[in-house]
């Protein structure tokens, strides 16, 4: 299929064809059966719509396309982070902007417990945290004031009940 698809498209249609069909192969390597007839299914849907598509399009189709397969399969199984964590990890602006456009929970915690912002803190892009506090990320001072707080009441409670 994707021999028919390259006879009809020009040069620079094929540079975009090969980069998604490098992208799916990585993918497929990581993924259960029923993954891969899902992503069957997405390749013949993007092909058809590239067929009628100008190349700028396209391209935007194909970054959609991979957000999107990076936030339905790429969670770090081993430490629960997302792909916006990964993103702000590697300090890379333009992928974290664009995995919130597209619905990245802004506040998903990794498995142990750190926020996209917390991560963002300790790294130099003061960009990045501009970004996640603009879409809605909770501060991590307000967090923890409120737990100091839900700590000092606890603690005079059980001083209130030993009397």
């Amino acid at each position: 299929m994707v021999v028919v698809v390259m006879m009809m498209v020009t040069v620079t249609e094929m540079n975009v064809l090969t980069m998604m069909v490098v992208v799916m192969m990585m993918m497929m390597v990581m993924m259960t059966v029923t993954e891969m007839n899902v992503l069957t299914t997405m390749v013949m849907v993007m092909v058809m719509m590239m067929m009628m598509m100008t190349v700028t399009e396209m391209n935007v189709l194909i970054m959609i396309i991979v957000v999107m397969m990076m936030m339905m399969m790429m969670q770090d199984q081993g430490s629960g982070r997302s792909p916006l964590h990964w993103a702000v990890e590697n300090q890379s602006h333009s992928a974290a902007e664009l995995l919130l456009r597209y619905g990245a929970i802004v506040d998903q915690r990794s498995y142990s417990g750190y926020t996209p912002l917390y991560c963002a803190l300790y790294r130099p892009d003061a960009r990045l945290r501009e970004l996640l506090r603009s879409a809605g990320a909770s501060d991590l001072h307000d967090e923890e004031e409120e737990d100091d707080d839900d700590d000092e009441e606890e603690e005079e409670q059980e001083k209130e009940s030993d009397e």
